[in-house]
């Protein structure tokens, strides 16, 4: 049962309980095989983390290009990503939120509702902030391309309706919630640093040539932007699958239409 009031912490008056309980659940379920032991559920969890983020990436790739090259182009570059593979050491509900989010983005963009929504009811039951960032973007995104604002409109409506009976006890406790910024500094490894100049250029590409794919990246990553002030250096980490299709594109179009650039750009990577 998950509770609506959290009375072992805030002592002796305790809180409200609003941290969405999905992730909860998922451990809960592992923990039974081991006579309920939470920290034993969450071990199995956290070592499943990331293949879980990895099949949903590469699904998503799939249905987003549909170009065997240009989707190993980007898992290439998420492969590089050690800020990515980082923050899968640890348990964190925003990594998965951050996985569902983009499986749900890749949903939008073949336009299919029922598993868009299902996949953003389960970001939503996941994490408090990461959901509403993608949404912000998706909605940019169907700004610029008015072809999927009434889809948009469809999916937001459905997502916000599943996710009704635990956003109802959030807004009833609104208040408890409180915002901070975490912008903070620290050791930025190289590789990040190239990951993000081939993402600007990748960004100014998709702008001129108005590729959809990275629009679509593009349009996210603005929507992420408050992340950068209230999370920080895990900004990054969370918007590690729309870097890499950014800094996919002008590979891509170095290399497209010949084996022999095909095979230097994999050279170079």
């Amino acid at each position: 049962r998950i509770p609506l009031y959290a009375d072992w912490e805030y002592y002796p008056v305790g809180r409200p309980h609003l941290y969405p309980p999905f992730l909860h659940l998922c451990v809960a379920f592992l923990s039974i095989p081991f006579r309920g032991n939470v920290l034993a559920g969450g071990k199995v969890f956290n070592a499943l983390m990331l293949p879980i983020s990895m099949a949903l990436a590469i699904l998503g790739f799939s249905k987003i290009y549909k170009d065997p090259w240009r989707e190993f182009l980007v898992l290439i570059i998420l492969c590089m990503d050690p800020i990515f593979f980082g923050v899968h050491r640890g348990l964190l509900p925003s990594v998965l939120a951050s996985t569902f989010a983009f499986l749900a983005l890749a949903y939008f963009y073949e336009k299919k509702l029922v598993p868009c929504v299902l996949m953003m009811t389960l970001c939503l039951y996941t994490h408090l902030g990461i959901p509403y960032l993608f949404l912000l973007g998706l909605f940019i995104f169907s700004m610029i391309n008015r072809e999927y604002l009434s889809f948009y409109g469809r999916f937001f409506l459905g997502s916000m309706v599943f996710f009704s009976p635990w956003g109802l006890h959030v807004l009833r406790n609104f208040d408890w919630i409180k915002f901070g910024s975490r912008l903070v500094g620290g050791d930025r490894p190289l590789i990040i640093s190239i990951i993000t100049v081939l993402g600007f250029v990748g960004a100014l590409i998709a702008i001129r040539k108005r590729e959809l794919p990275s629009l679509l990246a593009l349009s996210c990553l603005l929507g992420f932007a408050p992340a950068f002030i209230l999370y920080g250096r895990r900004f990054w980490a969370h918007s590690s699958l729309l870097w890499a299709m950014l800094a996919s594109t002008p590979l891509y179009n170095l290399s497209k239409g010949s084996r022999i650039r095909k095979a230097g750009v994999t050279l170079l990577i």
